[in-house]
């Protein structure tokens, strides 16, 4: 083989490899979520507020997260990580009674137990901040049990700053707990507070991994006051109320597991028929019970009808930003 042809080959050989390591190197790498419990949202309301953000990345929209009972925001890591993926920006709140209020405060602390309508107030404040520094961007709130209960009276509070709800777990009416356990925690609740881990581990999930992890979590409420637990009961089975008063122009989605053993799946509907705008959709999830958001261990049909929604709302919203600048 003569020299020349031997070049020809080696340059024939290099040169698609080159081309295939140039383009790649030109692709722009996304970066890593990256997780802050010290925002400036935290910083500039003071409340214990997590977000979740990829910085080489414009949003496309903002999300908040709000738990359910007994957890706290962080607990809402593996859908806010996927919802970061998906071009938003998310923040997570701990509702007082939960969280930091609980575990970093001192008994008798302001916060130290729960308060629906602090909470309330509490997120009024922060999708205002949120909305403040991105005031052309649509901002989303997605909420399980007492979480959707409490965003759904922040939107009656803030229409302005919120334009859309996503209620998860959202019936409005008990199932029957074990009788027994019922009337000793009841008739032993002036002495010492409730154990509500024997009642999540019979009811509160479909996945006994979701127990383990949460007893592994020592910022987990494990036990409730009394009138704790009366709270949450009339912050959960007033929604349907809550929602006829909330601004027709805020969509809603409305996401029921169908073996939810905490709530019953068919009062979910209440909800829809209270609210009243046209921009509605109940999605049941088969063989899904309580815990829907606060679990490392979600369901793809939760995931998709989520994204999906925010997608859809978030193009018609921005459809609708860019007609009235226009205008």
């Amino acid at each position: 083989m003569t020299p020349g042809i031997s070049y020809q080959l080696c340059a024939a050989r290099l040169i698609p490899s080159l081309a295939f390591l140039l383009f790649f190197a030109f692709i722009p790498v996304n970066a890593q979520t990256i997780v802050s419990e010290h925002c400036d949202e935290a910083k500039k309301t003071g409340l214990p507020v997590c977000e979740w953000s990829d910085p080489t990345q414009k949003p496309k929209g903002c999300v908040l997260l709000v738990h359910g009972l007994t957890q706290r925001g962080i607990c809402l890591d593996s859908l806010a990580r996927i919802i970061v993926k998906d071009g938003f920006f998310v923040w997570a709140i701990d509702q007082r009674g939960h969280g930091y209020w609980h575990f970093k405060q001192s008994a008798g602390a302001d916060g130290y137990t729960c308060d629906f309508n602090r909470s309330t107030d509490d997120i009024v404040e922060l999708v205002r901040t949120i909305k403040s520094e991105n005031p052309n961007v649509p901002l989303y709130c997605i909420g399980e049990s007492a979480g959707a209960a409490v965003i759904a009276k922040a939107a009656v509070k803030a229409p302005d700053a919120i334009d859309g709800l996503v209620l998860c777990s959202a019936g409005v009416k008990g199932c029957h707990f074990h009788t027994m356990w019922v009337m000793h925690d009841l008739c032993t609740s002036a002495l010492h507070p409730i154990s509500v881990m024997r009642y999540q581990k019979l009811y509160a999930s479909d996945n006994e991994r979701d127990l383990q992890e949460s007893m592994s979590d020592p910022c987990v409420r494990r036990y409730l006051t009394a009138r704790e637990v009366l709270r949450v009961k009339n912050v959960v089975c007033g929604t349907a109320r809550v929602a006829k008063r909330l601004d027709p122009r805020i969509p809603i989605l409305v996401l029921q597991g169908t073996v939810d053993h905490v709530l019953r799946p068919a009062s979910a509907s209440r909800i829809m028929h209270a609210a009243r705008t046209s921009d509605k959709a109940l999605v049941m999830i088969p063989g899904c019970g309580h815990v829907m958001l606060g679990t490392n261990h979600l369901k793809p049909l939760v995931v998709s009808s989520i994204n999906q929604w925010l997608n859809r709302e978030d193009t018609v919203a921005l459809a609708g930003a860019t007609l009235s600048s226009a205008q």
